[in-house]
This record gives C-alpha cells, structure tokens and sequence, in this order.
C-alpha cells in the first residue's frame, strides 16, 4: 500500500512509461542523460557515432516518418521553461542538415526574444503575416522548425500551432509535471 501511494504523489515524469501511461501520444525517442550542455548547445557532430548522435538520429527518423511527404514544419514546444525544448530543435535541425538537407529554426518564443519583447506577442502570432512568412520559408528550406514559449505559460504557442505540420511535445525526466500533458 505504502508502495502505491508513493507512486501516486510522483507529479513529475520519470521515464517514459510514465509518459505512455498519461497519453496514448507517440513518443518519437528518448535521450539519454548527459553531462549539462550550455545553453543552446548543439552536441550532434558529423561522421560521429556517440550516443547523443545515434538518440538524434532515432529521433529524426521517427520524426521523418511520422511527416507527409509535403509536410515541413515541425514546432517543438513544452510545457514550461527548462525542459530542452530549444536544445532538442537545434540538435534535430543539425542532425537534418547532416543529411544534406535545408532548414532553418525560428525562434517563435517572442516573449523572450534576443533584443526588446513587443508589447503584443498574441496578436503578432495571431496575424496572416505568420501563415505568409513560412510559406516564403517553404519555398527555399526543406524543413523549417519552431522552437516556440512553453504551453502552459502562453497561449503563444498554441496560436502558432495552425502553421505547424506536427507538433514536438518536449518533456525532460524529473522536470516535467505529469499534468503538462493536459496541453497535448
């Protein structure tokens, strides 16, 4: 009894057993553990066969055939700040380009941008400009990535999602609350 209990008051994801029990949600791969990389940090290096290259790879190419043939946008999001969401798009954009192919990240997280944060973030993201820019985008990349805010802090990100071919739900063990998944 104590043993169930126990597990009843676990709120964060620990595995992704976890994960498979809350969603009926495909998971695309799972990363292992490594040393804490700087922020941004792309850790995929060419012509390597290291256990973040071949997680990255996994991940590529589940996420390669969960995609249309015509499908190239991909937004990655989480449910707060912390989880890997920004690390996990750089390291997939990498591993794409290593194949030779095209692609471009952009940073839809505008409340936290680089340089000053526009007074209406919702409303930029709620405007046709947004549909119009990645279709320009789909014109000369083969694949373009969101790296968007968290969900459950905006509503951002939901909003960006209509341009979205497929969504990339980021969770990180023993950070993610298991009730982030009420987002999906």
């Amino acid at each position: 009894g104590l043993i169930y209990l126990k597990d009843l008051l676990k709120y964060k994801i620990e595995n992704a057993e976890d994960v498979e029990k809350i969603t009926d949600v495909p998971i695309l791969g799972e990363l292992p553990l490594s040393k804490k990389p700087e922020k941004g940090a792309i850790v995929v290096q060419e012509n390597q066969n290291g256990m973040m290259e071949e997680a990255f790879r996994g991940l590529r190419t589940n996420m390669l055939f969960m995609l249309g043939a015509s499908q190239k946008v991909v937004l990655f999001t989480s449910t707060q700040p912390g989880e890997g969401k920004s690390f996990i798009a750089g390291n997939t954009a990498v591993s794409l380009a290593y194949m030779g192919k095209k692609v471009v990240i952009v940073g839809l997280d505008i409340r936290k941008p680089g340089g000053p944060i526009p007074p209406n973030p919702t409303e930029l993201m709620a405007r046709t400009v947004l549909e119009d820019a990645i279709e320009k985008l789909k014109e000369r990349y083969d694949y373009i990535i969101l790296d968007t805010a968290p969900i459950a802090i905006v509503t951002d990100t939901a909003i960006a999602g209509r341009v979205a071919d497929m969504c990339v739900y980021v969770c990180r063990a023993d950070v993610t609350p298991k009730l982030g998944y009420q987002y999906i």
